[in-house]
């Protein structure tokens, strides 16, 4: 569906409507499982690693675009034309209880607004690094007055944040720079979806941002029946 407000700004969202972009181009999310980055002492998050699989995740879904087939052809020439990704996370619930961590408490926003900002500076750091190899996204330089200031819209709301063992000052600056020199592969890296059946394949015991409701759930099944599982990670911490 295209919302009211989409028509007049030529926006359209999806039907989840987590993604805001042109009409027709596609919505590439993926999605990172956050406890997988915590390291055994269950109360450091492991910073290195987590850039590191950005990295890897922000090329493989530019990737997908590439080399993807799209169901009209509409949306294959806006998403070429745009090559916007959506890398995201899972499990935030799930990694705030190991850490200790209050869902509703300073500290778990801080967290979760550190791993956002953390995971967006580096895809557009790879996105810029792609850039430079393979060229900007074809509508970059029509819309590259606009995509600076975003970029200096996450700088100014990440002055705040200062995560113990990472340096996103340090980790922004080197965005603008590679921007600066070479745009942008991307026009959208990163996204957080609801990623619910999704997470439970990859071993999540809580989905999306979602907060954990209970170590036994029951969940009903749209074909008849039901499935219960519990907070499997959770309880074997």
């Amino acid at each position: 569906p295209i919302t009211q407000h989409g028509w007049a700004n030529g926006l359209a969202v999806h039907n989840c409507v987590e993604f805001v972009h042109q009409p027709y181009t596609s919505c590439n999310l993926s999605s990172l499982n956050l406890p997988k980055f915590l390291k055994l002492d269950n109360e450091s998050f492991d910073w290195e690693h987590f850039n590191e699989v950005v990295n890897i995740m922000a090329i493989a879904q530019d990737i997908c675009i590439s080399g993807g087939e799209f169901p009209t052809e509409q949306i294959t020439i806006q998403s070429s034309k745009y090559r916007p990704i959506g890398l995201g996370f899972t499990g935030l619930g799930e990694l705030l209880m190991l850490m200790g961590r209050a869902y509703d408490s300073d500290d778990a926003r801080h967290l979760a607004a550190s791993v956002s900002s953390a995971l967006t500076a580096q895809a557009y750091i790879t996105s810029a690094s792609l850039a430079k190899r393979l060229g900007a996204f074809p509508a970059y330089e029509a819309n590259k007055k606009h995509m600076l200031k975003v970029l200096r819209q996450h700088i100014e709301a990440t002055t705040f944040l200062h995560p113990v063992g990472l340096d996103l000052d340090a980790q922004w600056s080197m965005v603008v720079a590679r921007t600066a020199g070479f745009g942008l592969r991307n026009s959208y890296v990163s996204n957080i979806a609801p990623t619910g059946t999704i997470s439970f394949f990859m071993d999540a015991a809580t989905t999306g941002i979602e907060p954990e409701l209970a170590l036994l759930k029951h969940k009903q099944l749209v074909g008849g029946g039901t499935l219960s599982y519990p907070a499997t990670t959770l309880i074997r911490s």
